[in-house]
């Protein structure tokens, strides 16, 4: 265990990095998300009958199927996921900045 703390001690532009990346994903994720999710309400609405009846809501792969759109979340499990991605980058990085003024002092 003690070799781990080494090495994050030794290689904090790492951390930083691994911290930025993942915040990055994340947050690229819910902008995604939310505008597929704008993207699919639109197209739903457009879709309604004329005398008023209702259509039931897709997927984002049922509405764009030649579009990659696995990894954009369009449920609350996969909006947590995404804000999970977005914690973890801003606590990974500040760990390393954390490590970078205790190694520069």
């Amino acid at each position: 265990m003690e070799s781990i703390y080494i090495w994050m001690f030794n290689r904090y532009e790492l951390l930083i990095d691994a911290g930025r990346t993942l915040l990055g994903a994340g947050a690229i994720a819910i902008i995604f998300g939310i505008i597929g999710g704008a993207l699919k309400h639109a197209q739903t609405s457009m879709a309604a009958t004329p005398n008023g009846g209702a259509t039931t809501e897709r997927m984002l792969a049922d509405a764009w199927p030649s579009i990659p759109t696995g990894w954009i979340p369009e449920t609350l499990p996969g909006f947590l996921l995404a804000g999970l991605l977005v914690v973890a980058g801003i606590s990974i990085t500040m760990i390393g900045k954390h490590l970078k003024r205790i190694a520069e002092y």
